[in-house]
């Protein structure tokens, strides 16, 4: 694997991956959004502070709807939404777990591997609940499916993030120790050089993070790109809020009035992505900066929250995690040698609090985000 196809072992992928995902001081909620309040959910001047980490920088856009979440909704619930980036690819979920923080948004597969080892977490809201993997090519590219890269070259970011793109080419039967896996560096330049030089004829991505692939493509006047995406062809959840599993009890309605306003944020942001890329401006002015970025990044990260079908949030509530598509990926996790044991998807979530969650109108939001200006 990669340039000399060496395996990835569990041990170099925990210390070397950096987790996709993928996902701050309290502010007061404008007064227009009042009348959204229910009077059911915590209406007092003092704001309890949940600590959340991920696994991406704060400033990416990815992260638009957490922030209308700390500007608008958290505080409708009496939240204080505090993001924290992560420090590595592990330590984040760890540091829930030891209630450092009262939740994290780690990769399934991160998920897998920790729970593998024991570590007392469990998915508790599922905001990202499609297979966000893929790649990215050139529009001409004769690549159209994870079978077409077999025998070409594939630029991806440091060692081990092979191993969260290898069971999609598997799923399409194809022998994916066949594919030649370019280490380019962190950051979107060195793939998207590499793929524009020739270097390679294809880059790892997802959703979300393609989007601002495509945009840095057409600035650099090279043209748009084109995403191939794995959930044609292996169907799995992606990112989820995670808690402690001896505070889901305990912490149950800190965690649903949290996860509610960022239910509430979602369906703002799908509505309104322009208003909410603004307000996502108003914390990082500078970053993505250029007319239509951000909220083109956001729309994107956004929708994978969105799923229709027997197993889709559409049908469930937002937030709702599918067990089958759990299973398939710890099938997947361990037929590739990232857990040791063969682990249950009963064993990773709950869908518990989903209801309580889903407990406002999302009709009245969906109103007022239309009608929401940010000053």
């Amino acid at each position: 694997m990669m340039q000399d196809n060496q395996r990835l072992t569990r041990r170099s992928f925990i210390q070397k991956s950096i987790v996709a995902g993928a996902a701050l001081s309290a502010v007061a909620a404008p007064a227009s959004t009042a009348a959204l309040r229910k009077t059911n959910v915590y209406t007092g001047k003092r704001l309890d502070k949940f600590n959340w980490s991920f696994a991406i920088p704060k400033e990416d856009a990815e992260n638009t709807m957490y922030y209308v979440n700390k500007y608008i909704f958290g505080p409708q619930e009496g939240i204080d939404f505090i993001p924290n980036g992560a420090d590595s690819a592990s330590n984040f979920i760890k540091l829930t777990a030891s209630h450092h923080f009262n939740a994290s948004h780690p990769s399934v597969f991160l998920m897998a591997i920790l729970k593998d080892q024991g570590l007392p977490v469990r998915i508790y809201f599922d905001n990202m609940n499609i297979n966000i993997f893929g790649w990215a090519v050139k529009p001409g590219s004769p690549i159209k499916s994870p079978a077409d890269l077999v025998g070409k070259k594939v630029a991806i970011a440091v060692v081990g993030w092979d191993a969260l793109w290898n069971p999609i080419v598997a799923a399409a039967n194809a022998d994916w120790k066949n594919i030649s896996y370019r280490v380019v560096g962190l950051g979107v330049n060195p793939r998207l050089d590499a793929l524009h030089s020739d270097k390679v004829d294809a880059i790892v991505t997802w959703n979300g993070e393609f989007a601002v692939f495509d945009l840095a493509s057409k600035e650099a006047g090279k043209g748009p790109l084109r995403f191939i995406s794995g959930e044609k062809w292996l169907k799995t959840p992606a990112n989820g809020w995670a808690a402690a599993e001896d505070r889901l009890v305990k912490d149950r309605q800190l965690l649903v009035r949290a996860a509610r306003a960022q239910a509430k944020s979602m369906w703002f942001t799908k509505t309104n992505p322009v208003e909410a890329a603004k307000i996502f401006h108003k914390y990082y002015p500078t970053i993505a900066s250029k007319p239509g970025d951000a909220e083109a990044i956001a729309k994107e990260y956004n929708a994978t929250g969105f799923t229709s079908g027997a197993d889709g949030t559409l049908t469930h509530d937002l937030g709702f995690t599918s067990a089958a598509r759990w299973q398939n990926l710890l099938d997947s996790a361990y037929k590739f040698k990232l857990t040791k044991n063969h682990l249950k998807a009963a064993d990773m979530f709950t869908n518990d609090m989903v209801a309580e969650i889903n407990d406002f109108d999302k009709n009245e939001v969906i109103k007022f985000a239309k009608a929401y200006k940010f000053k």
